[in-house]
């Protein structure tokens, strides 16, 4: 009776822990999450969404959404990375791994000093997407990558817009 009992609470531990709800439900209760402001919560549900329903039609935007919560919602760039990339290696084949991979690499290049990971990612890009509607995108974010926004001469005309006589100066992300 000794031996039983303590397999049987495992017995019920495990059963209690898994999550049986539809891929549908999962969803509701992620958006259900969301709308309450409930991050947290809602990405722990699309990662299980992710996990147990990997297949699924919508797995990849799921996936996709789990990087724009942190980076939006959370503001958590690292963990936006982070989940960019998952949804890059895990749903390369898909319109969403190819701008999972794109912003992934912007944000490295944008929003962090690590210029020479967002190069690497960037040239993935262009290695595993060469005819991509955003590959010139990744070759002008190449070309200045680490450039102040106001010495690339592409950006002059936009910078200078607004009022032609005070240029616009913006605070490159990296500056605190």
């Amino acid at each position: 009776m000794r031996k039983i009992l303590p397999l049987l609470m495992l017995l019920l531990l495990f059963a209690a822990s898994c999550d049986h709800r539809s891929p549908e439900q999962i969803l509701e209760d992620a958006e259900v999450n969301l709308t309450q402001n409930k991050f947290d919560e809602a990405v722990k549900d699309y990662e299980t969404f992710v996990k147990k329903y990997p297949d699924h039609p919508k797995a990849a935007e799921t996936s996709y959404r789990i990087a724009e919560i942190h980076m939006n919602r959370r503001q958590n760039i690292d963990d936006a990375i982070k989940a960019f990339l998952n949804t890059a290696d895990g749903y390369e084949k898909t319109e969403y791994g190819a701008k999972a991979k794109f912003m992934a690499g912007f944000l490295l290049a944008n929003n962090t000093d690590r210029l020479d990971e967002a190069k690497k990612v960037y040239e993935d890009f262009l290695d595993t997407y060469p005819d991509h509607e955003l590959r010139m995108a990744v070759t002008f974010e190449i070309e200045n990558l680490g450039k102040p926004l106001e010495s690339i001469p592409q950006l002059k005309t936009i910078l200078n817009e607004n009022n032609p006589e005070k240029p616009i100066i913006l605070q490159n992300a990296t500056e605190k």
